[in-house]
């Protein structure tokens, strides 16, 4: 009904599905926070992770599962959400 809608948010999703998948990556290296493209995206990612973190904390284990619980959504959205705009 309103393909431009879907568009962008296939757009957002994809985004913000790489940003999640780049924080990941780089929490993995060692970073300095103090760098400004990490702070940045600290900034874009941290409050999509405030709501799967107090879910995911009780996960014995040494991962993060916040990065694909995120993704596993975003992915889902896409795939539901979107065709039926």
């Amino acid at each position: 009904m309103f393909p431009f809608f879907g568009f962008i948010i296939n757009i957002i999703c994809q985004g913000l599905i790489l940003l999640v998948i780049v924080s990941a990556l780089s929490s993995w290296m060692d970073l300095s926070k103090a760098h400004p493209f990490v702070g940045w995206l600290n900034r874009c990612t941290e409050p999509l992770y405030k709501f799967v973190r107090p879910v995911t904390k009780n996960i014995p284990g040494p991962l993060d599962w916040a990065p694909l619980i995120i993704c596993f959504f975003l992915m889902t959205l896409q795939r539901f959400l979107i065709p039926l705009l």
